[in-house]
């Protein structure tokens, strides 16, 4: 590589490929007692980012051993814990923040073919998506872009794994999981 040529992207095979799991704060801890033994790290998608179109937010929000882990092609779960819809029991940072991380970064890295159509309520959010992209803050899109000079993927391997939350809001309880 010269110092201006790109990387190329390509797969890691699938014995080199390890599985990555991230619990979402705070709910997200509630999953810590199935995850007992198993290696994972915390993440924090704020579904108020997502409630309120905060793309800066969720985008910027992400650290870089989440980010690492994702371009190096790892299959990444993120735990989190649902509190409003009962049925679903899937939180807004899981259907709407990983539907909204996956196309930015598909994006963004620029990896081969279209992005999978970004699918929320029933409705395709692809042109609503591309414009949040286009007008990112220029910090949150030199923070994205600095990790694809580490792609080594063709496609952004990241997984929701949801329940319902049994101590929304107790962040007595949350810690006390924790510890």
């Amino acid at each position: 590589l010269t110092a201006s040529s790109k990387a190329t992207t390509t797969s890691l095979p699938a014995e080199q490929r390890g599985s990555v799991h991230f619990v979402n704060l705070s709910n997200g801890v509630e999953a810590l007692p199935i995850l007992k033994g198993v290696p994972f790290s915390f993440v924090r998608i704020q579904s108020s980012h997502c409630e309120s179109n905060n793309f800066n937010g969720i985008l910027g929000g992400l650290d870089s051993t989440f980010l690492m882990y994702l371009a190096m092609g790892h299959d990444c779960y993120i735990y989190d814990y649902g509190s409003r819809n009962k049925k679903r029991k899937a939180p807004r940072a899981v259907w709407y923040g990983i539907t909204f991380i996956k196309y930015a970064l598909h994006r963004m890295w620029e990896l081969p073919g279209e992005p999978a159509k970004p699918m929320l309520r029933g409705h395709n959010t692809a042109a609503a998506f591309d414009k949040a992209l286009m007008f990112l803050d220029k910090g949150v899109k030199k923070k994205i872009w600095y990790y694809q000079n580490y792609v080594s993927t063709s496609e952004v391997r990241l997984y929701g794994v949801v329940g319902a939350t049994e101590i929304d809001g107790r962040r007595d309880l949350h810690a006390h999981l924790v510890f």
